[in-house]
């Protein structure tokens, strides 16, 4: 069955704005699938993911600069959408 638009129409896109020392500043990248937000924040912050998932940290790999697991969550990550 079908509802609402398309995952693929500009409409149904949020925006993912993020910050901390794991990721670069100044970069934009084209549209990211919101499955894969949640491998990458725990990549972020060194933890293991213990069950199975939909999203895939592959998809984003340029996205972290490869140093260590944040430690301080005061770096923060800032989401937001329309």
């Amino acid at each position: 069955s079908d509802h609402g638009w398309p995952p693929e129409s500009k409409d149904m896109h949020g925006i993912f704005m993020a910050s901390g020392p794991r990721l670069p500043g100044g970069v934009r990248i084209p549209a990211i699938r919101v499955i894969d937000v949640y491998p990458l924040l725990m990549d972020i912050l060194g933890l293991a993911i213990t069950s199975p998932i939909d999203g895939d940290l592959n998809t984003l790999p340029a996205l972290l600069d490869p140093r260590e697991p944040v430690t301080d969550l005061s770096a923060g990550i800032i989401a937001g959408g329309e």
